[in-house]
């Protein structure tokens, strides 16, 4: 059984950790794990991503195995026998993908599969700020086909809408997509033609978060002092995607593109 833990803070919610009941007397918490399609931040100085794996045993005696495949071949794996494990798995920033699957061993002796998280990346995060040439749905440009455009290491995270801030309560990974601005994933148009554009000089995967806003003036984007956090502002909207994700201090380039309001500003 799978159980979420829910951590109820200014408009947003994430899991904080998963719970399994092994058995009637037996559990598993991971505290820190990552998710289908998780998009992690390289270092650039080793071009390396490290998954966070941590946890407890608190009433479980049964060994946990651990295997981390790159590219559908195994490529790490551990068994865990402590009640509270802290694992870190370096992988290499790139056109690669990995998942991580968890076991426990059963009574009988043999694993039985408990989690998976597949299709995890790691790359480069920017930031698409402004007005509505920054949103750039595919509705306003009907000459494009953003399916043609769309790339499984084009990645994003949670809804930009802001107006709605229980849409915030979305903070999943995603492909990226461009069809609608209250779309799961949405990067926009230019986006992601962006993203591929640094794929095919890189090398190396994407993962972009829009927080543009059509007919919006610069000062709208302004920081309020008192609540930062706000689900209501087009700041704290942003902030909130981009702290649940824990790519805050990732960011490697922010894109701001404005428009006719505040233009001589």
């Amino acid at each position: 059984m799978l159980i979420f833990v829910i951590n109820m803070c200014l408009g947003q919610w994430e899991p904080d950790s998963l719970i399994f009941d092994i058995s009637e007397n037996d559990s598993l918490i991971f505290s820190t794990y990552p998710k289908n399609l998780h998009f992690y931040a390289r270092n650039t100085e080793n071009n390396l991503c490290t998954i966070e794996l941590t946890g407890e045993k608190p009433t479980s005696s049964a060994e946990i195995l651990i295997e981390i495949y790159k590219d559908s071949t195994l490529y790490f794996e551990e068994i865990i026998s402590d009640p509270n494990f802290a694992l870190d798995f370096d992988i290499n920033a790139g056109m690669h993908s990995y998942d991580l699957v968890v076991y426990f061993e059963a009574n009988n002796g043999e694993w039985e599969q408990l989690y998976e998280a597949t299709d995890i990346i790691c790359g480069d995060v920017f930031i698409i700020q402004g007005q509505s040439n920054a949103v750039a749905w595919e509705g306003w440009f009907p000459e494009f086909n953003s399916n043609e455009l769309i790339n499984s290491f084009v990645r994003s995270y949670g809804k930009t809408w802001f107006y709605t801030p229980n849409e915030l309560h979305n903070k999943e990974f995603a492909i990226a997509v461009a069809d609608s601005f209250n779309t799961h994933g949405f990067i926009g148009i230019w986006g992601l033609a962006l993203a591929n554009q640094i794929i095919e000089l890189h090398n190396i995967p994407v993962c972009i978060f829009n927080g543009g806003e059509g007919w919006s003036e610069i000062s709208d984007h302004i920081r309020d002092p008192n609540f930062p956090l706000s689900p209501y502002s087009i700041y704290g909207a942003l902030f909130n995607r981009v702290q649940s994700a824990k790519l805050a201090d990732k960011i490697r380039a922010i894109f701001w593109y404005q428009g006719e309001a505040d233009q001589y500003v």
